[in-house]
């Protein structure tokens, strides 16, 4: 792990729990601990949580006590804290209560119901100290202080009660707590151990807080880890970190924000459920998030509702040079729910979640992208058939109206962003069109890149048949998307009559209890959207009846009752599922006049993030790729100071927070058009735009303490769930622009370097440095290789690689525990050494 310097003066917000790359998780009850450093007048090394959320804060605070002096709040340190060391389950501090009394505190989350730490003393004066720890505990429910109680036990045991907290009742027990130093009687809520600490010596004091539903249960799982040996469950910390990439860029504050996002992406990582048969991720994991109360998990928040494909996408390409296992695992759990007809689900959960809407067509690129990286031939062999069968599901005949070969999205949740101003549903200021009657650049582009990684799998696989298909299949949809150009851009096109136009304003704002009479044609056909605004929560009983001229131009009569509206936030919205020549009227019986009613004809040319995806795929004439990439660094329209909006900046309903419009940076869409821009040989510009979002990433870092959700395209400001995969570096994309690949110890991919300042790389034992002047790659063997400024994409391999192996820690198991009723205390039976003992 890289040694940070992060002091109190400014906020770090960083939460550590159960790695499940070796610790049990709990899906259904996940407890989450963070470290408060403390202001100067609060506690400083408090560990605390709410335990899921069953708490407004649960804070065990370490107080020393040396003759008559107490250190407990920070001003009364010697040297306050500094986080020197974070990884996903631990973070390493240090601070001086006395200026001869170091203290190395480290926290960990041994599994998901219980977390601990060390205190580590080391005395550098020149005689003994007569030293004091304690742990004070503090537990706040519903605004008021609880009442904590101490446990003593038959054999001078000690150990501190937190109370019932929810449904659980957690005890934290510190090792060499007793009465005797309280002289037989504790008051307050506090555990305390004694000891001297000869000079130049050293001690470490544990702790353990368990949080099981039966205090005894809790007692026993805490006094099992107390009682383990922790310095092998901390190499295997460390083995875990060195195949983490370690990126210098030169700037610190990226440096922070690198590490913090693969440290991001790990923790969020999960073991299998009965439900998902594969370890799977959530979006973030907090100290106030995990606690399901139903016990199943299926009544978690959105955020742990399943493996979002936009988040997976950031986060498959990144752990699967890490732990290639999770990253396979995620492509097996969308696999898994597949039918017989191709349908795979969206977001498969590990409380046996489901969203009911297709996948979107990601899936395939995705799993190519972990094949690249793990060169897992087996793998791609027992993945292909489904995605194949995924690919064709899209071009099935219900996702292609019209049967022009360009299917339609089904839901703007397919998407993973749903304030386009062209649709947005329920959004006062966005048209809600029905996505299903537009056929959309954005869609092609997914389903060009679908084709392209089939054909890279099916290639690796030896299939030339395959190959060839897909190769037709790519061909088909290059030329379908060409359709898609308008003027200097890609667009919206109606889906039956494939015609762009700007929208019509029919009706603003007329009384729901009249005949609103229109008289207007259309040249070319447009589609009539219809709004109902106002009343209360209730959906009214209504029907439309529209008067028109259908597209031959004959007479028409279009009827809607209150079920083919779209409700949401007191509006209702119709689009008329035919194109029309005119409209001549428009009424609705069972309105009040309360109510107001807008109509107007689909607006298809609003300008957003999706006519810039087709950059992605890589495949654009060169004139197109030129075109489109201008459009994204046009600061009139996509380019704000933070990234890539989601909107044009010319829209009348852009909103840089997304919060009254369209807006916002989101990282899924950063990454595809910076990938986009380094394949389509725009290298200089992709690397400015990823130093650009490194930079606002670190800002917001440094004022809010973590990464959000998404961001303010032009202020320094996150928004949505805290510490969530969807706002972390996009770590692929810097990977592709520094031009390394440290696929495992032995193996580095080299291709083009434009980041424009020198890096170095550490990851699996091998260091890459890289410059304008050229690449040197150190092997863990002693082996170099040196490589020009000029020298072409290459796999450079270690000749003679040293061996790996590593002492393995066995995988965790559940202890067996009885109970003692005579003793009131636990036995407890655990095979955990080398011995088998």
């Amino acid at each position: 792990m890289r040694r940070q310097q992060l002091d109190p003066a400014k906020p770090f917000d960083y939460v550590i729990a159960a790695d499940a790359r070796g610790s049990r998780t709990d899906y259904g009850d996940d407890q989450a601990w963070r470290v408060s450093l403390g202001a100067r007048n609060e506690a400083a090394l408090a560990f605390q949580t709410q335990f899921g959320g069953r708490a407004d804060l649960v804070s065990l605070e370490p107080v020393f006590r040396l003759g008559d002096q107490t250190i407990q709040q920070q001003w009364a340190y010697a040297q306050g804290p500094v986080i020197t060391h974070f990884a996903p389950n631990m973070i390493q501090l240090e601070a001086s209560p006395r200026a001869d009394l170091p203290v190395v505190a480290r926290f960990w989350a041994m599994e998901s119901r219980a977390a601990g730490g060390e205190f580590q003393l080391s005395n550098h004066s020149g005689e003994a100290l007569s030293v004091q720890l304690e742990l004070r505990g503090n537990v706040i429910i519903g605004g008021r202080k609880r009442r904590l109680n101490v446990l003593t036990l038959a054999d001078g045991t000690v150990a501190l009660h937190l109370g019932e907290i929810g449904n659980i009742n957690p005890v934290v027990a510190l090792k060499g707590a007793s009465m005797e130093i309280y002289g037989g009687r504790i008051r307050g809520a506090r555990l305390g151990a004694r000891f001297m600490l000869k000079a130049g010596h050293a001690a470490r004091i544990p702790f353990v807080c368990a949080g099981l539903a039966d205090m005894r249960d809790s007692f026993s799982l805490a006094m099992n880890w107390l009682s383990r040996p922790w310095d092998r469950h901390y190499a295997q910390i460390d083995r875990q970190a060195a195949a983490v990439p370690t990126i210098s860029t030169g700037n610190a504050a990226w440096d922070i924000v690198i590490d913090l996002s693969y440290a991001t992406v790990l923790k969020a990582f999960m073991n299998a459920t009965d439900a998902l048969t594969q370890p799977s991720f959530v979006g973030s994991r907090a100290d106030n998030r995990g606690w399901s109360r139903n016990g199943r998990g299926d009544d978690h928040i959105r955020a742990w509702a399943g493996q979002d494909p936009p988040a997976a996408y950031l986060a498959l390409p990144a752990i699967a040079g890490i732990e290639p296992s999770l990253a396979k695992a995620v492509i097996r759990n969308y696999l898994a729910t597949q039918d017989a007809s191709g349908f795979i689900d969206r977001q498969p959960g590990l409380g046996g979640q489901r969203q009911q809407l297709l996948m979107m067509p990601l899936l395939a690129r995705l799993s190519w992208l972990v094949v690249e990286h793990t060169a897992d031939e087996e793998f791609a062999k027992e993945i292909y058939p489904g995605l194949r069968k995924f690919f064709l599901r899209w071009l099935a005949d219900d996702m292609d109206a019209d049967g022009d070969g360009a299917p339609e999205w089904q839901s703007e949740r397919q998407l993973g962003y749903v304030a386009f101003p062209t649709f947005g549903l329920g959004r006062g200021w966005a048209q809600g069109v029905d996505i299903r009657l537009l056929e959309t650049p954005d869609l092609l582009a997914y389903m060009i890149s679908e084709a392209a990684a089939l054909c890279q799998l099916a290639g690796r696989l030896g299939d030339a048949d395959a190959q060839a298909m897909h190769r037709q299949q790519l061909a088909q949809l290059e030329d379908l998307l060409e359709e898609f150009w308008v003027g200097s851009r890609y667009g919206y096109r109606d889906r039956d009559t494939h015609t762009h136009s700007p929208g019509i304003t029919l009706l603003r704002g007329g009384a729901g209890d009249e005949r609103h009479v229109i008289n207007e044609t259309f040249s070319p056909l447009a589609r009539v959207i219809v709004r109902i605004v106002g009343g209360v929560s209730q959906v009214p009983r209504i029907r439309l009846m529209l008067v028109g001229q259908d597209k031959d131009g004959a007479p028409c009569t279009i009827v809607a009752g209150v079920d083919e509206f779209r409700w949401q936030n007191r509006q209702g919205v119709f689009t008329v599922p035919l194109p029309l020549s005119a409209l001549h009227s428009l009424e609705i019986a069972g309105l009040s006049r309360v109510y107001k009613v807008y109509a107007s004809t689909i607006d298809s040319s609003r300008l957003d993030i999706n006519a810039l995806l087709p950059l992605w795929t890589g495949r654009l004439p060169k004139q197109r790729s030129e075109a489109i990439a201008a459009l994204a660094l046009d600061e009139a329209h996509f380019l704000r100071p933070n990234g890539l909006s989601m909107v044009s900046a010319s829209d009348p309903n852009f909103d840089p927070s997304n919060a009254r419009g369209g807006g916002g940076i989101w990282m899924f869409w950063q990454a595809l058009l910076g990938e986009g821009l380094l394949a389509t040989g725009f290298r200089a510009e992709s690397s400015a735009l990823l130093q650009r979002i490194l930079r606002h990433l670190a800002r917001v870092l440094e004022r809010e303490g973590r990464l959000s959700q998404f961001y303010h395209a032009d202020e320094v400001q996150g928004f949505g769930e805290a510490h969530h995969v969807a706002g972390i570096a996009p770590l692929q994309w810097l990977s592709d622009a520094l031009g390394v690949q440290i696929r495992n110890a032995e193996c580095v991919l080299v291709s083009e370097f434009s980041w424009g300042a020198p890096v170095r790389i550490v990851q699996h034992g091998v260091i890459v440095q890289r410059s304008e002047a050229g690449t040197e790659i150190s092997f863990p063997s002693g082996h170099s290789a040196i490589l020009p400024a000029n020298a072409p994409a290459q796999l450079v391999t270690d000749p003679a690689p040293a061996s790996t192996e590593t002492d393995e820690l066995p995988a965790l198991s559940a202890p067996a525990v009885a109970a003692d009723p005579d003793r009131g205390t636990v036995v407890i039976e655990i095979e955990d050494s080398d011995d088998g003992t």
